[in-house]
């Protein structure tokens, strides 16, 4: 029996070996996904000797549900972040061109969500927690496709079958075969969708496209910006705990009360009456002649709880990229900083993310549902950034090599008939000259008849 399990185990050890060298030898570009350690230890007898380095620290399947609890949950910080992160991007205005059918598809891509904006919403959500987002194509019903987002804990990637599994009986702990089976090619393209109907499968017209945030490490796991903050949340967790627990005792502090000497039974059973005389409510607040209170915790300001408190929502905020001025975290919020931080928020993350994301849509619809369609962020709509096109507008009128449609355009309004010609600078417009007057221009000079050089006189 020795000698058998040392040939599984010196089996398992080789195996573990060669995929470690496997995936360091890959390029990132490349999907390694077959060769990842993980992966393979899920359909093989080598999970029984699998070293805790193949548990990544990052948000999988596995304990999306238990992070996202603790983000969106009990820390109110992170769900500050992420709610704000998912409002930006539920904000944006998309340009569709394509069928009218697509058009209408993505004003409601599904029941539940009902219009595109809360659909952005919740899939920001969940790429914000665990880096993932599942997108059903569902065609089965010609007349109605809707696009619904399937949650990242109730979908497996098999990489030895080369399917994706979409079990939602975990939800109630049944361990039951997959309710959607979603196979794909080798470059990870869908291309059957098998519906479990009774005892088999049968299959449907759908789709799944996965849209992750890149994960150096993984390949089939992506890297949401929760990962980053889980310590930072943990340690505020706890010190919430202990403020409450601290003002639950009334601000009490936990200690000891020393003993008289004690040698024998007597002396305790005096020390024992002694006390329960001075405690006949259950309740110390009489120290007798020789007995002395000794702390065993440690004041507020000696743990400096405010203030770790206060850095640790900062490292929240920076791991979600959410400036603390919009989130009144701050005690100089005034109109000024907020508008700044609504565009230091716009230009570092939801104008970023949201060409991202939407490009991603796009790709999927022109994949699964319509070649013609294109999507693209509408950002002539984006309320804090309307003054930046408007000093771009005013720029571009007054060079005089633009076109009034040109500028129409960065203002986002219709072209006009009349608007194809170059507008005039703006100095020829007020009825100013071109050139600058010629004349002396000395320090003592006389500028009076400077403009005689502009006249038809000279």
């Amino acid at each position: 029996m020795m000698g058998l399990f040392d040939f599984i185990k010196g089996g398992a050890d080789d195996f573990i070996k060669r995929n470690i060298e496997a995936v360091s030898s890959e390029q990132k570009s490349y999907d390694y996904a077959a060769f990842e350690l993980q992966n393979d230890l899920a359909y093989d007898i080598s999970a029984l000797f699998s070293p805790a380095s193949t548990k990544p620290n990052w948000t999988k399947a596995s304990n999306f549900a238990d992070r996202a609890n603790k983000f969106y949950f009990q820390c109110s910080v992170s769900r500050a972040c992420i709610e704000k992160r998912a409002q930006g991007i539920a904000n944006i205005d998309l340009l569709v061109t394509g069928k009218a059918s697509t058009k209408k598809l993505l004003q409601s891509p599904n029941p539940t969500d009902k219009t595109l904006s809360n659909a952005l919403r919740v899939w920001e959500t969940s790429l914000s927690i665990g880096g993932d987002l599942y997108l059903f194509y569902d065609l089965r019903n010609p007349f109605e496709p809707y696009i619904w987002a399937l949650r990242q804990d109730l979908v497996s990637n098999n990489v030895k079958k080369q399917q994706y599994e979409y079990r939602p009986a975990r939800l109630s702990g049944k361990d039951t075969p997959p309710q959607l089976i979603f196979q794909y090619d080798s470059l990870g393209n869908t291309i059957r969708c098998l519906e479990l109907n009774g005892t088999s499968y049968k299959g449907v017209d759908g789709y799944l496209q996965r849209i992750a945030h890149h994960n150096p490490l993984s390949a089939t796991e992506g890297a949401g910006a929760g990962d980053s903050a889980l310590r930072s949340v943990d340690i505020w967790l706890i010190i919430e705990e202990l403020i409450a627990t601290k003002f639950g005792n009334g601000g009490a502090k936990g200690g000891l009360i020393t003993a008289p000497t004690i040698r024998t039974q007597k002396d305790m059973a005096d020390a024992q009456h002694f006390l329960s005389q001075l405690n006949d409510q259950k309740n110390i607040n009489v120290l007798a002649n020789g007995m002395e209170f000794v702390s065993t915790q440690l004041t507020f300001g000696e743990l400096d709880v405010i203030n770790v408190r206060a850095a640790q929502a900062a490292s929240i905020q920076d791991a979600f990229k959410v400036p603390g001025v919009l989130l009144n975290s701050t005690t100089q919020t005034t109109y000024a900083n907020m508008r700044a931080g609504d565009k230091i928020f716009y230009r570092t993350f939801i104008g970023p993310e949201a060409h991202w994301l939407v490009g991603q849509l796009e790709w999927g619809i022109r994949k699964y549902i319509d070649a013609t369609a294109t999507l693209k962020v509408d950002e002539t709509q984006i309320d804090h950034i309307q003054d930046d096109q408007l000093q771009m507008a005013k720029d571009m009128a007054s060079m005089g090599c633009f076109t009034a449609n040109e500028v129409r355009a960065i203002l986002g309004k219709p072209p006009v008939d009349d608007g194809n010609e170059l507008m005039k600078p703006i100095a020829a417009q007020n009825g100013q000259p071109e050139e600058k007057p010629k004349g002396p221009v000395g320090f003592n000079a006389d500028s009076g008849d400077r403009g005689d050089a502009n006249t038809n006189d000279k």
